[in-house]
């Protein structure tokens, strides 16, 4: 997202205006719009940046996220108006998000819900120890008091979601009572996270927030910490997080399973070239055979 809005900011709009500058006056009266480009990632949205120019002069630059549908996203995701509300509170909390300029619930603007950002420069690049820093980053999150204005989805219990997507191992996988619910990410992997000078600049895509087991957010980003860079940073991210808190790996590999398996269930859809998907499925597949090994 962050260095792709290229170097002629100054450039006249690229398509027509509307519906960007009407945009642009609701969230900064008086500005100008200059340009309009989409930006890569992500399978829920689109993603747009738009540039400005303020009234005074100063660039102004806003990613505009719309909503689309997906099949194999939660119905129950936070609506663009209530992640806006969730980023101002983890802004509050001293958490590197981007900050919230705006979002509309209705589809009269956009053709669907939208949530505005600012811009934020970076990129999605891992540092050496970015595994590491990855883990404490999402130890404090974990340590945030979820926000009590928000209807957050529970995400506690990995079971009924098991016995639709893997029914073999509902009954194996199924831990106990799990840790008290945290604010949970819910989609916690390298690709939304962006870096400048070795450090985190911006947590991104926050329209699968819940409250739930942390071990949830820990076997996504293990998955796609494997997928992307192999056993020693899934291992060093997290020894990361275990040093701030508790990890207890019989839950963990059950919400491994069931990330795994929902991830094999859709991962067709994601748009990815072949090579990279068959990369991505073999390595996936791997923490359902590890869940269905003896313990």
């Amino acid at each position: 997202m962050a260095r792709e809005a290229g170097d002629d900011r100054g450039a006249p709009a690229a398509g027509p205006a509307a519906p960007w500058q009407e945009l642009l006056d609701r969230l900064v009266p008086g500005a100008r719009l200059l340009d309009h480009r989409p930006l890569h990632g992500g399978v829920s949205a689109t993603t747009t940046l738009v540039i400005g120019r303020e009234p005074s002069g100063g660039p102004c630059l806003i990613v505009v996220r719309v909503e689309r549908a997906a099949d194999f996203k939660d119905p129950d995701r936070l609506g663009s108006a209530d992640q806006a509300r969730l980023l101002a509170a983890l802004r509050d909390a001293g958490l590197p998000v981007p900050a919230p300029l705006g979002a509309d619930p209705t589809a009269t603007l956009l053709g669907a819900p939208w949530l505005a950002t600012a811009f934020v420069e970076g990129d999605t690049g891992l540092p050496p120890d970015g595994p590491a820093l990855l883990g404490r980053l999402l130890a404090r999150l974990h340590a945030l008091p979820p926000p009590a204005d928000l209807p957050l989805p529970p995400r506690r219990d990995p079971a009924p979601e098991l016995q639709v997507l893997a029914p073999d191992l509902a009954a194996t996988c199924t831990p106990g009572p799990g840790p008290d619910p945290v604010l949970l990410h819910g989609d916690y992997w390298p690709g939304n996270v962006l870096w400048r000078r070795g450090a985190v600049c911006a947590i991104l895509d926050w329209e699968d927030a819940a409250l739930g087991d942390p071990h949830a957010d820990l076997a996504t980003a293990r998955i796609e910490l494997q997928v992307a860079l192999g056993a020693a940073a899934v291992e060093g991210f997290t020894r990361a997080y275990a040093t701030a808190r508790p990890v207890e790996p019989r839950r963990l590999v059950a919400w491994e399973a069931l990330a795994a398996a929902g991830a094999l269930a859709s991962m067709d859809a994601w748009g990815l070239p072949a090579e990279a998907l068959e990369h991505r499925r073999r390595h996936t597949r791997e923490f359902l055979e590890r869940a269905r090994r003896p313990r």
